[in-house]
């Protein structure tokens, strides 16, 4: 059996953001899967942005609980080398 580690398809990586930082307009909220409570919808991507636990505290500090409150807002996700 090969053993290969392939990035998931439908969500954005680290490895996606080698070439440097992007910036996105939040543009919806699903409910996701046990393993990351929330898909964040970005403007003119298929992919869906699952932060982890932390990042969605730091979501809510600063954007509110309010998933329709989070819709047009601006995001920076980038590789931390």
């Amino acid at each position: 059996m090969k053993i290969t580690a392939e990035p998931r398809s439908d969500q954005w990586n680290a490895d996606d953001f080698v070439g440097g930082a992007r910036t996105f307009t939040v543009t919806g909220v699903d409910v996701g899967t046990a393993e990351q409570k929330y898909d964040i919808h970005l403007e003119g991507q298929e992919r869906a942005w699952r932060p982890p636990l932390t990042m969605l505290r730091l979501l809510m500090h600063a954007w509110g609980d309010e998933s329709d409150d989070w819709i047009g807002r601006r995001v920076t996700l980038y590789r931390d080398e």
